[in-house]
């Protein structure tokens, strides 16, 4: 084998040698392009899934406070419904005193709230409507004195002669002090319609 031949078998083996090189290079830039790819891939749907998660959250509190507003709002038109109904039941108030019935037990409720004096002097302030039929009731209780008062309602009020006593009997503080009890009343009904 002369010199040259070695050269070429050289020359050959080191071109070999480097294509080796070359192709294990370009293999391990592939793996390494593909590893990165997969890296950023899977980065990418971590980042979308986390968006989606964020966004799914922020979807839920938005449906939450839109259903929250929607329930409000309804709840306060049935509020308004409610005190409304209140307020015409109000304005009819007076009118009960046109039936004997509900008169006598007016009168009745008068004389069990009186009591609350246990024999003390005091004074009922009524309705017009209503002294005369108070005054039969009472019979001869002189410690008890009778007054029409056209303002003060549908119904009486007793107070003790000390004014520590006082009995609010008119059918309006009665509607008021109820207005919870019936507004809940009414809205159950409400509901069921």
């Amino acid at each position: 084998m002369g010199l040259e031949e070695l050269l070429a078998a050289l020359e050959r083996d080191a071109v070999e040698e480097a294509e080796s090189i070359r192709s294990a290079a370009r293999a391990e830039a592939e793996r390494i392009v593909s590893q990165a790819k997969e890296a950023l891939q899977s980065r990418h749907e971590a980042r979308l899934r986390s968006l989606e998660v964020g966004l799914r959250r922020e979807l839920e509190m938005a449906l939450t406070a839109a259903r929250r507003a929607a329930r409000r709002r309804v709840l306060e038109a049935k509020w308004r419904a409610i005190g409304k109904i209140l307020e015409a039941v109000k304005d009819k108030v007076p009118r009960v005193l046109e039936n004997p019935q509900w008169r006598a037990v007016l009168i009745q409720d008068c004389l069990d709230s009186l009591e609350v004096l246990a024999g003390r002097p005091g004074k009922i302030s009524a309705t017009p409507a209503l002294v005369e039929d108070i005054k039969a009731a009472l019979e001869g209780r002189s410690e008890i004195e009778v007054i029409a008062d056209a303002g003060v309602g549908t119904g009486f009020r007793i107070e003790s002669a000390d004014g520590a006593l006082e009995v609010d009997g008119t059918l309006e503080k009665r509607l008021e002090r109820e207005r919870e009890g019936l507004a809940i009343e009414i809205g159950r009904l409400m509901a069921e319609r």
